[in-house]
């Protein structure tokens, strides 16, 4: 194999099996829309890997007349660092210079309103506060919900545990935790299509006439829901990673890839024609002559 350095040097590579792995350019069309933007609104346009929209999918620095989806976009993620001090002196009504656990749940819930990742937290804080006294707080932990996983959860299970109230440093450090942990939406079909479903409804009940003020208020902003991941290895095996249940590994994992794979065809046609591919595959064996 050739390779070329960045100073243009060739040199040579002895190899027995080369295993390619690049990124995906973007389109040609995305990247004029990216300059163009940043040319009309400067620095309305942050990520060059992609379009970058608001949690409605409109794009930004459009004022709202163009909509992006799928691959090409990435939503933007509302970072709530930067709210430390109102969002601490909203829960610390005594003003303390504290919060307890019940003030941060409070705020935390809140505060989700316009930082929907927080939500998770309250959730989890509320959970570790049940009547069994935490069990379920360490058994996220144990399970690696918590702890080297996500330090913000980490940060409330020792908060839990200890009974520590939350000094305004600590509420700094906890939302900084928690932001660290924002990640962007995987570009797969399932989010995609979560846009798409959000996009037709939303032009379907609203009367779009490519301006900011079209999304009212009580629109809900998009939110995915990830419904869980397949993978096929091989020799009817497959390894499938379920909500609430977790990771599930082999045959059975490959009949259910298989059974979903044949399901999510677009007709009926379609599926009968992938079950019988299966089928006769599997009595027969896979066909590799070539013609």
């Amino acid at each position: 194999m050739t390779l070329v350095d960045k100073e243009d040097k060739e040199r040579e590579l002895p190899f027995g099996a080369a295993v390619w792995c690049t990124g995906v350019k973007l389109n040609p069309l995305a990247i004029q829309l990216v300059e163009t933007l940043n040319e009309a609104s400067p620095g309305s346009q942050t990520n060059f890997r992609s379009i970058l929209v608001d949690q409605y999918l409109r794009v930004k620095g459009s004022d709202g007349s163009v909509y992006a989806l799928g691959d090409a976009a990435t939503i933007e993620q509302p970072r709530a660092l930067g709210k430390v001090e109102e969002l601490f002196d909203k829960a610390d009504k005594e003003k303390r210079g504290y919060l307890k656990l019940d003030q941060l749940r409070e705020i935390l819930i809140e505060g989700s309103a316009e930082f929907p990742h927080l939500e998770e937290y309250a959730e989890y804080l509320n959970g570790s506060q049940n009547r069994f006294g935490g069990m379920v707080s360490r058994f996220l932990s144990s399970r690696g919900v918590a702890g080297k996983n996500d330090a913000g959860k980490a940060l409330l299970l020792t908060m839990d545990e200890e009974g520590t109230p939350l000094s305004k440093e600590d509420f700094r450090t906890l939302l900084e935790k928690i932001d660290s942990c924002l990640r962007l939406l995987p570009p797969t079909a399932q989010v995609a299509r979560q846009e798409g479903e959000y996009l037709a409804k939303l032009h379907s009940e609203v009367r779009l006439k490519g301006s900011k003020n079209d999304i009212a208020e009580g629109i809900l902003p998009f939110q995915y829901n990830h419904k869980g991941s397949l993978a096929y290895v091989g020799q009817d095996k497959a390894v499938m990673d379920i909500p609430a249940i977790g990771p599930v590994m082999g045959a059975g994992a490959g009949l259910g890839w298989k059974a979903f794979e044949t399901y999510s065809q677009f007709s009926l046609r379609n599926r009968a024609l992938v079950f019988t591919d299966w089928l006769r595959s599997k009595v027969f064996g896979r066909d590799i002559s070539r013609f």
